[in-house]
């Protein structure tokens, strides 16, 4: 299964006429001049200076973005303070805002950052990750989200607007070539059809060839193949608005890709006794071993979309919105989770999902001092998965059971042959079917949810003078589960290697969650162009179903000890779970969060230095994470309370008419502060302990130095981003040891734009090819240590465009 990693598909190069100002700035428009210029968003559903939204938000424009070859949302991260955890798929899970991450591997949980595409919430691996192209802007809201999106998000939100059909005639054709077979083709015509109605199309395609080895078949992974396509129709009368957007995405990209390395854990010790070549792992930083052949490692899918966004004005400063969202996933997903030639652990995922949302707003912003929306919203998913793990056999025996047999043996080696084959395994552990291993094992699990929930929500602005507002808001929220898991299979093992026990039919249960939160915010002007801000949030995420657990009846156990009162109460590995009355769902309530944050906006030097910085702590009660069970069973839990803190701090000069620098900071540090008493029997865990995926320190530095010329401006663009190391995957141990490494990476952009609508640049993308390994994971009795994904190498390219 997917695990925490940090690491981008490409490198992101800023545009030179569109460099950005980061964390509560934005985006600068693409028309150079010597001044920073307004930027508009409409995070408060309204259109607003972003230099007047009292709270932090990223900003980027759709120029930008292409010009800075940014592929999909989580490109993002190196670009915004206090957002990281980019990756190479289309897992959420290593997405990380603040500390918090996404969590989760199963379909029973929501993420804690959600992801809305022109309004519609997009929520779910697998069809939540899709390219950003022909973009309008995308917004990076950082903090708990109840009363401005039609979803409840307790860490933040990222919100992608794509461009609206408009009334002029014309396109662009964008093109690029890279080494590893890197090539990039954007096309975009827009057609006006009557006086009232637009279209616009667009396409998209991105590949590149696989450029990491397996050592094990000689193929090579990690290449990817993306195409996109996009409709686009707008209409505009007298007092409506209609916008319909149709979409399709086709999706192949490399899984995450693990890496086996000798940590001096007992198990090169003891698989080394059982086959020799299972200490040979690891290779070349390029270089991997897996017992899957290359061309079956995938993260493959399909997603489409239609969306309507209509606005009606009804006068006096009243109109009303809706927009309407049906979208739909299918998923497949192949991995080797433990990085080796052997096979000890593969995971795959086949998943279908279907959404349908709708959302009614009714606002008013008339000249008076108040402004305000009240809106409802709804929703309903679909969702069904097959998750399979299969091992071998033999291996697993050998890997999960010789340390039982070790203290009784002087010899480890005899004890090995012992349960090399599973000879001798069962009566061992109280089984009365014993017999030699039969190969390949499937430890599958079959899911389905089916999923709604409704919420109203409103938010009003009170402006008593000029220099101050006061910005209230609240929401309530209902989320409901129908959900149903069945651990098993027909090649299920006599004892459970990645689930407890079993269950040869579904069990099924229904939940429902409800919550209300709320926001103020007072934004304060202490001149025209610097404003400070205060912003108190409660956040909400709906609790939910473990997809690879179950719970079992009050007396009963999976301990011996436990069990030695009455042995008609043991459940351990193996046993049928269908037919014990009362078993049930093994299900996690929700998690709240108090989210407190101060900042400053300011403009200085005739707009020539723009100055944003913000102070946060946030309280998370009953916060979720997944964490692993002797490295393969998998768990979401209420891991406790937690809090977290931290500054971010973005700083914009134009020193002179030809010299743009930015520089963008982040500082934050979390910690599980009162962690559950029953998660900690089960994981190592600490109080005090820093949450896994916190980055203590990032900063994305950019300068663009451009010469004008009679024919156009050229331009060389360089930047340097750095993130410190931070906990590896469900590590709550306050340890170091299992760190991903700090990572620093340069990258150089030089290039021509003309008075032609033409522009051409040459690019390097990790200039002096910095190589770190993602998230390393402890190696355990059953696994070897591993690390996750793994940077990219040197790239060199060029791309060229041209507008008609």
């Amino acid at each position: 299964m997917k695990k925490y990693s940090r690491f981008k598909r490409h490198s992101l190069a800023l545009a030179v006429s569109g460099v950005m100002s980061m964390g509560a700035t934005g985006v600068i428009a693409q028309e150079k001049s010597w001044a920073i210029e307004e930027v508009t968003v409409t995070a408060q559903k309204r259109e607003q200076s972003l230099q007047d939204v009292p709270i932090s938000v990223s900003a980027f424009s759709g120029e930008m973005m292409k010009d800075a070859q940014i592929e999909d949302s989580k490109q993002l991260a190196v670009l915004t303070p206090g957002m990281s955890g980019d990756s190479n798929d289309s897992f959420m899970d290593s997405i990380n805002i603040r500390g918090i991450s996404t969590n989760g591997f199963g379909i029973g949980a929501e993420p804690s950052i959600g992801i809305y595409n022109n309004g519609v919430y997009l929520g779910r691996t697998g069809a939540a990750v899709t390219s950003l192209y022909d973009m309008e802007r995308v917004e990076v809201v950082k903090g708990p989200q109840g009363t401005l999106f039609g979803r409840n998000a307790s860490a933040g939100a990222i919100s992608m607007h794509t461009r609206k059909a408009d009334s002029e005639l014309g396109g662009s054709v964008n093109l690029g070539l890279g080494q590893d077979g890197y090539r990039e083709f954007t096309g975009v015509v827009n057609v006006p059809m009557t006086d009232t109605l637009n279209s616009r199309f667009a396409m998209y395609h991105r590949q590149q060839d696989d450029w990491v080895t397996n050592l094990t078949d000689g193929g090579k992974i990690g290449g990817e193949e993306v195409t996109a396509v996009r409709a686009s129709f707008a209409y505009t009368g007298d007092n409506l608005s209609a916008d319909l957007v149709l979409e399709y995405e086709d999706r192949e990209v490399a899984p995450t890709i693990y890496r086996a390395y000798d940590d001096g854990t007992e198990f090169s010790t003891r698989l080394g006794l059982l086959d020799a070549s299972l200490t040979n792992i690891g290779g070349k930083e390029d270089e991997i071993r897996s017992d899957v052949a290359s061309n079956e490692l995938k993260d493959e899918g399909e997603v489409w979309g239609a969306t309507l966004n209509l606005e009606y004005e009804l006068g006096d400063g009243y109109s009303l919105s809706s927009i309407t969202g049906i979208r739909g996933s299918n998923y497949t997903y192949q991995e080797d989770f433990d990085g080796t030639d052997t096979h000890l652990f593969n995971w795959a995922q086949d998943q279908e999902q279907e959404y349908y949302s709708q959302e009614v707003r009714l606002n008013y912003n008339g000249d008076g001092p108040v402004s305000w929306f009240l809106g409802a919203s709804a929703y309903k998913e679909e969702v069904k998965v097959r998750y399979d793990q299969t091992y071998d056999e033999d291996a697993m025996c050998a890997s999960s059971f010789a340390g039982a047999y070790a203290p009784e043996y002087a010899d480890p080696a005899y004890a090995i042959s012992q349960v090399s084959d599973c000879d001798s395994l069962y009566y061992y552990w109280y089984y009365t079917s014993p017999g030699p291993g039969i190969g390949e094992r499937n430890d599958s699990v079959d899911a389905e949810g089916d999923y709604e929930g409704w919420g109203i929500y409103g938010d009003a602005t009170f402006s008593p003078t000029d220099k101050l507002d006061i910005t209230v808001g609240a929401r309530y929220t209902e989320d409901s589960r129908d959900f149903q898991t069945a651990l098993g299979g027909e090649d299920r093992n006599y004892f459970w290697y990645s689930f407890p026990f079993y269950s040869s039919q579904p069990v099924k249960g229904s939940q429902t969650w409800e919550n209300v939160s709320a926001r103020v915010a007072v934004n304060y002007y202490l001149t025209d162009n610097i404003s400070t801000f205060v912003n108190v949030s409660t956040g909400y995420k709906a609790g939910g179903f473990n997809t690879f657990d179950l719970q079992l009846p009050a007396g009963y156990t999976s301990s011996y000890e436990e069990a030695e009162a009455d042995p008609s109460l043991i459940v351990v590995d193996g046993d049928d779970t269908a037919d014990i009355d009362g078993i049930s769902l093994s299900e996690f309530d929700e998690e709240t969060v108090t989210s407190f944050e101060l900042g400053i906006k300011s403009k200085w030097w005739d707009d020539r230095i723009q100055m944003d910085a913000s102070i946060y702590q946030y309280q998370f009660e009953g916060m979720h994470a997944v964490y692993a069970i002797d490295g393969t069973q998998i768990r979401l839990t209420n891991v406790g309370d937690a809090t977290g803190e931290g500054v971010e701090v973005s700083f914009r000069i134009l020193p002179t008419a030809n010299l743009d620098i930015y520089w963008g900071i982040a500082w934050a540090d979390t910690s599980l502060d009162d962690p559950d008493a029953d998660f900690c029997t089960q994981v190592d865990c600490r109080k005090g302990a820093q949450l896994p995926g916190t980055i203590d320190f990032s900063s994305s530095l950019v300068a663009t130095y451009s010469i004008p010329m009679n024919t156009g401006e050229a331009y060389v663009t360089l930047e340097n981003f750095y993130n410190s190391g931070a906990p590896g995957f469900g590590d709550f141990s306050g340890s170091s040891v299992y760190e991903t490494e700090s990572f620093k990476e340069t990258n150089l952009r030089i290039g021509f734009r003309s008075n032609d609508a033409w522009s051409a640049t040459f690019w390097v993308t990790n200039l002096t090819d910095e190589f770190a390994y993602g998230s390393p994971v402890a190696g355990d009795y059953n696994l070897p240590a591993h690390t996750i994904g793994m940077t990219e190498p040197r790239r060199i390219g060029v791309s060229a465009s041209y507008e008609f």
